[in-house]
């Protein structure tokens, strides 16, 4: 793999990782300022934050993100 593109992979992973963590938090906040009828499928809110908790289960996770972020920084190549 060259250089410019374990770059991109890691920003793109960089990315994923911390809009995810962003989305699922404003969107928890405003749930709760709603309360239960945020939580009626006939809010919009419901479905995406459904959505963002998906997001988190689906490829790249956290966890190897994580990892490939460390060992890219260390220069870990195995």
């Amino acid at each position: 793999m060259t250089l410019w593109k374990m770059r991109i992979d890691d920003e793109i992973a960089t990315l994923t990782h911390s809009q995810v963590g962003t989305d699922s938090g404003g969107l928890a906040i405003g749930l709760e300022l709603i309360g239960n009828p945020g939580l009626s499928k006939k809010n919009p809110l419901e479905r995406h934050y459904r959505d963002v908790l998906c997001s988190r289960i689906h490829t790249p996770q956290n966890d190897a993100i994580c990892l490939s972020l460390g060992k890219s920084a260390l220069k870990i190549t195995t």
